[in-house]
Order: structure tokens, then sequence, then C-alpha cells
């Protein structure tokens, strides 16, 4: 077996495209080179006539490459993260490089590390092959010398050279002294040539994922936190749009919902946690259904398959795309007097905002205030709500007297209320003091048997009122409508029911999608 040639090779050059040639001419015939040093007095983002047909691609792969952040499905990270995010928060270049270049002009020290040995040692994990970066000062010029561990230089020398290039440019435009873009200087300890290594970096990404990470995570916070009405529809049109391209797709881009789903898992307590339960679950199963189709697409299964995977991967966007319209600002209408519910009314609007509900009730930011008699007002907002809760306590409450819905007269105004719930096919959930709905069986075995006693934890109305809501209603369909009623001693026995059936509904309603 020959013993390498560990002998350095010196090529020295005034233009890039000139050292190219003569690094690919010392490489005819051999397998690799070692200790290849490549000095190019006057570099510039020049490409070699031969590669001219690559620029398109070789100027993505320089804007991916020093990327601070990665959102690429190909590479497995990039030098920008190393260099401006070393462990994910280190920024070399602006708390190293630029202030020692600017305060000792001769400095030895300016030494950008890309080698990560808490990644870098991993034996199943791709590393990067630049390993330092050094940059010195001489008068007026940035001079920059990088040492890689292995280099293609048929095409990947070139795109390295180029981000030494813009590096020497970024610290000339930061100083602002004066300076200019001096030598690059290249080592390769091993460098070969293996042109067909060459594979295309743009890809069409997702909607979701073509926005930078925190400009995602600032519309998620808008929309899910602070409640910004006007950018939920920015969200669906994402989905929508993402969920159209799945089928012309080679490749699936999903980082724009992992960041979605961390999110949501981060923030769930300031979401809700009726919100956050259901859309953890679908945006898991489009993760997971992504990942299948992946699979199939780089293998390149039949185009039958493919395509029953690809609808597989459509129907769980719906799904995610039907829970964010439904569970992003649903609203809740809070039914019932005030008189004996005081401590209802008070704390219920807080924990309905809790799990990420937006309560509807004339004591919240939200009640819509409009012109007319303040009975027409409760009722006109009724109309606007997604879920109708009824609380009953010991009042049944004022009678209507309101002018824009005459069939409500001689009824309550929560009677009222529910009565137009009812004919608008709200979802409707009813609570009742367990004391009362208790008083009412014994009213009405005693009434059935002639003794006329008066009830004591409620007025009669109240016990009408409930008679009602177990006889169920018709819609204006004409269809049987049952309101679950519930029971409850204390504000957190109501709080507890609530959020279940809240739960109950949605998990019951994805699967009957």
């Amino acid at each position: 077996m020959n013993k390498l040639d560990l002998s350095p090779d010196l090529i020295k050059s005034d233009t890039l495209p000139s050292a190219w040639r003569k690094v690919i001419e010392k490489l005819k015939g051999k397998e690799e080179l070692y200790n290849v040093i490549i000095h190019i007095k006057n570099p510039k983002k020049e490409l070699p006539n031969e590669l001219k047909k690559f620029k398109d691609d070789i100027v993505q792969w320089v804007k991916e490459l020093l990327k601070p952040e990665l959102d690429s499905i190909i590479l497995p990270f990039t030098h920008g993260q190393r260099i401006f995010k070393w462990g994910g928060k280190k920024d070399q270049f602006a708390d190293c490089i630029i202030p020692l270049l600017r305060k000792y002009p001769k400095t030895r020290r300016a030494v950008i590390t890309i080698r990560d040995p808490f990644l870098d040692c991993r034996i199943d994990k791709h590393i990067p092959a630049p390993q330092l970066i050094q940059f010195i000062r001489d008068k007026q010029l940035i001079h920059i010398t990088a040492y890689y561990r292995a280099q293609e230089m048929y095409l990947f020398w070139v795109i390295n050279a180029f981000e030494l290039i813009n590096l020497q440019h970024m610290v000339c435009e930061i100083i602002k002294d004066g300076t200019k873009p001096g030598s690059v200087t290249t080592i390769s300890f091993i460098a070969y040539s293996k042109p067909s290594d060459f594979p295309r970096i743009s890809i069409e990404m997702f909607e979701l994922s073509a926005l930078p990470q925190g400009e995602l995570e600032n519309l998620l916070s808008l929309v899910l936190i602070k409640k910004k009405h006007d950018k939920i529809k920015d969200i669906i049109l994402r989905f929508t749009a993402d969920m159209q391209k799945l089928e012309s797709k080679t490749l699936l881009e999903t980082k724009g919902f992992e960041v979605f789903k961390d999110f949501v898992e981060t923030h769930s307590l300031e979401i809700g946690d009726v919100f956050s339960k259901q859309f953890m679950i679908r945006i898991n199963e489009v993760l997971d259904n992504f990942s299948i189709l992946r699979i199939y697409l780089e293998k390149e299964i039949g185009s039958e398959v493919r395509g029953d995977k690809i609808k597989i991967c459509q129907d769980s966007m719906k799904k995610l795309i039907s829970v964010v319209e439904t569970l992003l600002n649903p609203k809740i209408f809070v039914a019932s007097v005030d008189y004996g519910l005081e401590d209802i009314r008070a704390r219920l609007p807080i924990f309905l905002r809790e799990i990420g509900f937006v309560p509807i009730c004339f004591e919240s930011e939200d009640f819509d205030i409009r012109n007319g008699h303040s009975h027409d007002v409760c009722l006109d907002n009724v109309k606007d709500c997604d879920f109708f809760l009824l609380i009953i306590g010991p009042r049944y409450g004022g009678t209507y007297g309101g002018s824009r819905y005459p069939q409500m007269k001689e009824l309550s105004i929560t009677h009222a209320e529910t009565r137009l719930a009812v004919k608008l096919n709200k979802r409707i959930y009813a609570c009742i003091r367990q004391n009362i709905f208790d008083e009412r069986k014994t009213l009405r075995d005693n009434w059935r048997n002639g003794r006329q006693i008066k009830p004591s934890f409620a007025e009669e109305g109240v016990y009408e009122f409930i008679d009602e809501i177990q006889l169920g209603w018709r819609n204006k369909q004409g269809k049987k409508i049952n309101a679950w009623i519930d029971t409850f001693n204390k504000i957190t026995d109501l709080e507890t029911t609530v959020k279940e059936k809240l739960e109950k509904y949605f998990s019951s309603r994805d699967s009957e999608r």
C-alpha cells in the first residue's frame, strides 16, 4: 500500500477562476490531494466559464450556508449557525471579530471556530467542512484564511470561497474606516474533485415555512396570545396554500409546522388548554403523515401509492385547518341573572379566557354594545357566539323589555336569550346549582300528590324554565334539541364541567371527520 503524500501543494493566483483551474489541473488523475493551500491575491465573486451554468445554484448555496438559522431540509446545519449563533447563542462575528479588528488592528486573535465538539464528535452525524476562519488586518486590508478538514474542489471550493469573500465584505462594511477586502487563503487537509456530488438546494418551500422563524413566532403571538382577529386569516391562508402544494412537491419542508408546534407547546397556558390539546393532536398527525410521504417520495414509489399518501396528508391538513378556524377565538355567550351568581359572573370570564375562549357577557370587554334597549343588545350578542353557556341560579330574572324580539315578551331576559340560542342552533350547555336541581324533584313529587309547597332555593319561574330545558326544544329546522344539564356546588365544579364538555365536543367533532 502506497504511503500518503502529505507534502503541501501551494497554489498562488491573482483571481478565483485562475486558482480554480490550477487546483483542478493538479487533481487530474488523482483521487485526492493533501494539505492544499490556495492563495488568491485579488478575490472577487467571479465564476470560471465552466461553472457559469451553475451560477444560480452557487449563489443559493452561499446564501443558505451563511444563514444563522437552519430552514432547509437538505442541509443538516449551516456555517452561519456556527458563526453567528455558536452553541445556539454566541455571535462570534459581532462579539469577537469586529471588536478585535476595530480596537486592535494587529490582533492575532480574530478567529472564528466552526467546529463544535458537542455536536461534531458524534460519528453518525454530518459535520461542517470548515473548521477555523481567521482574519488579519494589514493596514487598510482585511485578509482571511480558512482551514477545511476536507473540500470538494470542483464546486464546493468555489462556494466556500464566495462565503469567505462575503465575510470579508461584511467586516469592511461594519468597521467603516476605509478598510478594504484583501486576500483569501484556503487550507484543505483533503482536497478532491467530484462534480456529480453537487445537489441543487433551491427548493420551493411551504408558505408557512417561507416565513423566517422570528416573523412566524411574532405572527403566532398576535394570533394565539394577543387575539388579533385580522391575523387569523393569514394563518389559515398559509395552511390552505400548503395543503394545495402537496401534490407538486418532491421534497417537503416542515420547519414552519414544527415552529408552530413548538410555539403552542411553549405557550399552552397563555393560549388555553382546550385549544392547545386539540391543536397538538392535529399537528402531530400532520407531521407524522409528512414523514411517511417523504419516504415514499424519496424512494419514488409508484404514483398511485404516492397519490394515496398525498391524500392522507391533505386530509390531516384539513383537520388542522378546521381546528385552527374553530378554536382560534371561539366565543361563548354566558347567560344568567346576576343576583345569587355574583361570584360566578366575576370568575367565569377569567376562566374562559384562560382555556382559550372569548367570553361574551355584559361584564366583558368583548360585549358588543349597540344602539337600542339593553335587552335587545343582549339578544343581538347571542347571534355572534359559537357556544351558549346557561347558568341557572335562584332568580328567574326581569322580564324582557326590548322591542326587536316581540315573541320574547313575558319571558325573562335569560330565558329569552336561551330561546334565541335554540332558534339559531347554537351549542347549548346548561349548568344548575345542585340544591336547586335537587329541590325541583322534591317539588314535582309533592305537587303531583296535591301538596302545594313553596320552593326554598329558587323562584317558581326557575323550575318552569328547567322543565322546558329537560323537555327539549325544536330549532327552526324542526330538529329536536336537548341541552346537556349539569349541576355544580362550587365555582371549581362549574369550571371543571365546562372544560370537560368543551374538550369532549372537539374530540367527538374530530372523530366524526
